[in-house]
């Protein structure tokens, strides 16, 4: 989804404090709801607008849209998916028979979809999430919205499960995936 009001625009990118964005957004009230598919055909559209979007690190972004593919979706729900074999078999369905989004690259599910999938256009400002307090002064002064609530880790253990299944033979795979991802994260997160 993409959010506009006056010249700003948001680029909502799932698993990246989405859900506390869009309702402090709606709160604040007067932004309008654009059409994924009409921005990824005609991006031009946006020309002259500020845009901006959070980026979260890939792999803690990875494991929170694991988590929450595998807890509500067939066939996911229905495996042991804290297993080192599961996430296997996951990691190969998402790098291949994925199916497109709204233009996007094909993908399981929208929530471990690659970052950059979602930005069809030159985005302004990026906001880190691992150091929103500091990002967002910018977003509030340029747009008014205030600091969205932070989102709560619903089952701590469970991340701490899933962390513990990534070896390096599964952080090579996921590398190789979010690629773009993490050079587009390293490049606004540390600067270079």
């Amino acid at each position: 989804m993409i959010y506009l009001k006056d010249d700003n625009v948001y680029f909502k990118i799932k698993k990246n404090m989405s859900s506390s964005t869009v309702s402090a957004i709606t709160e604040q009230g007067g932004w309008q709801v654009l059409e994924d598919k009409k921005i990824y055909k005609h991006p031009h559209l946006l020309d002259g607008k500020w845009k901006f979007a959070i980026l979260r690190e890939p792999i803690d972004r990875f494991v929170s849209g694991y988590i929450t593919v595998c807890k509500s979706n067939k066939p996911w729900e229905d495996m042991d998916w804290k297993t080192e074999e599961v996430m296997l078999k996951f990691l190969k369905e998402l790098k291949g028979r994925g199916r497109a989004i709204n233009g996007h690259p094909k993908c399981l599910n929208y929530h471990v979809a690659v970052q950059w999938s979602f930005l069809p256009c030159k985005i302004d400002y990026y906001a880190i999430q691992e150091r929103i307090e500091v990002d967002w002064l910018k977003i509030e002064q340029r747009t008014g919205l205030p600091l969205p609530e932070p989102e709560n880790v619903r089952d701590k253990e469970t991340k701490e499960a899933i962390y513990n299944l990534l070896t390096p033979r599964i952080l090579k795979i996921i590398k190789k995936i979010y690629k773009k991802d993490f050079k587009l994260y390293g490049k606004y997160a540390t600067g270079k």
